[in-house]
């Protein structure tokens, strides 16, 4: 486990650290999400599969973009954000939008609803019905941002 110093800043913590799990049976133990999870993020602190299972599944840059987004949503918002809003911000700026285009819910959700499903335990969902919950941020990120470009 290893800390890394963050560039110094008005915010409040000076560290990030970032666990890298050697094990999935780790990563699973440690912050209680199922073996599809790729990563967990609380505050400063970031836990990651083992580097090569996320290799192996050709997500690793966009997992640590994915978790560096919350991150610095977190210090922002001081953790106030939405849950649909930073998600949605995450899959966008870590470049998963292609990726989760396809699980886009048939029906829009709103973001109360959105919130309400990402408050779930990701035990009792499926890596899809969550992938298809992610989409749902990601489009009403992007749908929010296009109507704010418009006005």
């Amino acid at each position: 486990m290893r800390a890394l110093p963050l560039l110094e800043s008005k915010f409040s913590f000076r560290f990030l650290e970032i666990v890298v799990n050697e094990t999935t049976g780790d990563f699973v133990g440690r912050t209680g999400l199922p073996i599809w999870a790729a990563a967990a993020t609380r505050g400063n602190k970031i836990e990651l599969q083992p580097l090569e299972t996320l290799k192996r599944r050709g997500i690793l840059e966009t997992t640590l973009r994915h978790e560096l987004v919350h991150t610095t949503i977190d210090l922002v918002s001081r953790g106030r954000a939405p849950r649909w809003l930073a998600e949605g911000f995450a899959v966008h700026l870590a470049g998963e939008g292609r990726l989760v285009a396809r699980y886009e819910p048939r029906q829009r959700m709103t973001p109360a609803e959105i919130d309400k499903q990402l408050g779930y335990s990701t035990w009792t969902v499926s890596a899809n019905e969550m992938r298809t919950v992610y989409a749902a941020a990601y489009g009403e990120v992007t749908t929010t941002g296009q109507k704010r470009r418009r006005s």
